[in-house]
């Protein structure tokens, strides 16, 4: 579902930059401005599942609310739908920052 080239909203994505366990993070460019973002989806093993869609969305929702320098800002949030509607996958789109990971420091 989610590979390099795939539409996700208006962004189109690139390499993997990161994995967590509940989300998988894309390096990827707006379609009509070509501004860089990090895309974040949630995995699709977990989509079905409500706790995780939930805990997506507050996170969703807490970021959204901040605004600080030294946080990463939130451009877009939405839903993948598969052709048959039976799983719906959210993802968010940020601020592409770069340099290294916290796990690697």
């Amino acid at each position: 579902m989610s590979e390099i080239g795939s539409k996700v909203g208006p962004f189109t994505l690139g390499a993997v930059v990161g994995r967590g366990g509940m989300a998988t993070v894309y390096e990827a460019q707006h379609a009509v401005d070509q501004h860089p973002v990090a895309v974040k989806i949630l995995r699709p093993d977990i989509a079905h599942d409500n706790a995780f869609n939930a805990a997506f969305a507050d996170e969703v929702r807490s970021a959204a609310r901040l605004d600080h320098a030294r946080i990463t800002a939130v451009y877009d949030h939405g839903i993948i739908e598969t052709e048959d509607s039976a799983t719906r996958t959210p993802w968010l789109a940020m601020e592409l920052v770069s340099g290294g990971t916290i796990a690697r420091l």
